[in-house]
């Protein structure tokens, strides 16, 4: 099946709400170590697993999955070491009795120890790890428990009565449960089914507010979810089951406001008080073409129709259908709101009437349209049509630039352009909001080496501006603008160009998992750097923490969420 079997440091393993019970509040996250074969668990106070191993010749990997790891492990004979998640807060295992597990506590806490046991106690969390010596090997379990320690205790030892081979069967069955592979090469099925792995492991259960399951998008350092994220991740959990594919995007609509505000980002318990790119009758609409579920669409469109209004009465200030984004003073997050977080559209402005924001609009308005047409409200087809019509028009109006051939964001105190090239003004090729003349001038920055073609398209600024450089919205690839530029392309007719950025950058996501075992939250548009040296907000800590600095995420939702949509339907 060719299974990933790349030991990458700052993977996730973890549970998933795919499989059964999967908290926000109770679940635990583990990263592969960098130092050696174990689990670095995301505790307050680090809890580590190791293996105390002797004479290892060689270590070679059967499978390196969000929640099971298999390895050989060649002494003076080979032997077979299995990790498994069990439970949302419980693992399994079995090792050669020459490597024997054990735990400690980064923070200096010394485990209680017998011969069979080790047990730690903190403020926050209570740590078991048993062993059961046979003659060649050693079963073990480890809870970490937010409850007491007798409930670390019954949990492992419950864990230790499981039946081995069923779990691996187990766990071997989602990947037969996913779409057929066999038209892909074996490196390409290796990378669609470790973006599967990483799928499985972004989900949790209903919980709180959360009626459905929900996904985030890497679990560490990001453990909420997303508005954006959630709507990518659907287009990709879409080949896992259709029903989680609607659960992504409901999760968020749970989260709605009485007056139709959806935060940008929510917990089970909370929610932020901004909000951010409105892709969901984007997503929506997406989903019907594949599951053609019309009574998904009727229950949602109503949610996503007072969502878009209060857009349009609270960040539309002036009423020209022209949309801005509430812009924070945050040095290193100066528009959350827009996802670009420190893209230097945002340096020194006050109000921006925003291209990325007025084409999302334009695009959501748009196919709210047809939705309403399939669900036969006519006056809601023209409502959607005239909304389109008129953002359309304000953005030509007032965001185009003829001498350049480019859009621009439009900064209202100075009231002039703000000319920072930025991968945002190609978006009126998604929202479908150009005429051929104009998209074919944009589609001639895509083309020039000077600015937007890059070894790896597309840079999240031009290679021109000032800014360029290796730090998130100011240089790199985000292949979820990508993505939507792609489909901006196909539709106006672009199939040549947009097949070849889709090859770069799946060769771009193939060479950097076949290097370093993970796909990333950005990528090096020279392919210069692994993404892991990228700046982000700062310059790069090593060893990698991202409790000292994120820098390029692993095992980033939507980048393992695009991979297979870009592979499976282009």
């Amino acid at each position: 099946m060719n299974l990933p079997k790349k030991w990458s440091p700052g993977c996730i393993f973890a549970y998933s709400g795919l499989n059964d019970v999967n908290t926000y509040s109770k679940s635990i996250v583990g990263m592969l170590a960098a130092d050696a074969i174990g689990i670095d668990f995301n505790t307050e106070d680090r809890i580590k697993l190791r293996f105390s191993m002797k004479k290892v010749r060689n270590v070679s990997y059967k499978l390196v999955s969000s929640d099971m790891i298999l390895a050989n492990i060649l002494q003076e004979k080979e032997s077979l070491l299995e990790i498994m998640m069990v439970n949302e807060n419980t693992l399994l295992g079995r090792a050669h009795k020459d490597n024997v597990p054990y735990i400690f506590s980064e923070a200096g806490i010394f485990p209680s120890q017998t011969h069979d046991m080790q047990t730690i106690n903190t403020h926050d969390d209570h740590i078991c790890l048993k062993k059961v010596f046979h003659k060649n090997y050693v079963t073990f379990a480890l809870c970490i428990s937010k409850r007491h320690l007798q409930d670390a205790h019954d949990q492992v030892e419950k864990a230790l009565t499981f039946d081995f081979q069923a779990l691996i069967s187990d766990k071997y069955a989602y990947f037969k449960s996913l779409p057929d592979f066999s038209k892909f090469d074996s490196k390409e099925k290796e990378v669609l089914n470790k973006c599967f792995s990483v799928m499985k492991s972004q989900i949790y259960s209903p919980e709180g507010q959360f009626t459905v399951r929900s996904t985030t998008p890497d679990r560490v350092p990001h453990k909420n979810i997303w508005l954006w994220d959630s709507v990518f991740h659907s287009l990709g959990n879409k080949y896992i089951s259709e029903d989680l594919a609607w659960d992504s995007i409901q999760a968020m609509l749970d989260t709605q406001d009485k007056n139709g505000f959806i935060p940008h980002m929510a917990t089970p318990f909370k929610n932020s008080d901004i909000t951010q790119p409105p892709v969901f009758a984007f997503g929506i609409a997406s989903l019907y073409k594949h599951t053609k579920n019309i009574d998904k669409v009727r229950d949602f469109y109503p949610k996503v129709k007072a969502y878009l209004e209060w857009v349009m009465k609270n960040r539309d200030h002036n009423g020209d259908f022209l949309f801005e984004w509430q812009i924070s003073r945050n040095v290193l997050c100066k528009c959350d709101e827009c996802g670009m977080d420190n893209s230097p559209r945002f340096d020194d402005v006050e109000i921006l009437e925003s291209i990325d924001f007025s084409c999302f609009m334009a695009k959501e308005a748009h196919l709210m349209s047809e939705l309403a047409y399939e669900l036969g409200l006519k006056d809601d087809v023209y409502y959607w049509r005239d909304i389109h019509h008129k953002i359309k028009s304000a953005i030509n109006d007032l965001l185009w630039d003829e001498e350049d051939g480019f859009y621009y964001d439009f900064e209202r105190t100075r009231n002039e352009l703000q000319k920072i090239k930025a991968i945002s003004s190609f978006l009126p090729l998604y929202a479908g909001v150009c005429n051929e003349e104009q998209a074919k001038r944009l589609v001639d920055h895509l083309l020039d080496e000077n600015s937007f073609n890059t070894n790896y398209p597309i840079p999240s600024i031009s290679k021109d501006d000032a800014t360029f450089g290796s730090d998130m919205w100011r240089g790199p690839v985000w292949v979820n603008y990508t993505y939507l530029i792609i489909l901006g392309l196909k539709d106006y007719g672009y199939t040549d160009l947009a097949e070849e950025i889709t090859k770069k950058t799946t060769d771009m996501i193939e060479e950097w998992y076949e290097k370093d075992g993970t796909l990333y939250e950005f990528y090096d548009s020279s392919n210069q750097k692994s993404p892991s040296k990228l700046n982000r907000k700062g310059i790069v800590h090593e060893p990698y923490d991202f409790r000292v600095r994120y820098q390029s995420i692993r095992d980033y939702g939507w980048t393992n969420s695009l991979y297979p949509v870009l592979k499976l339907e282009f």
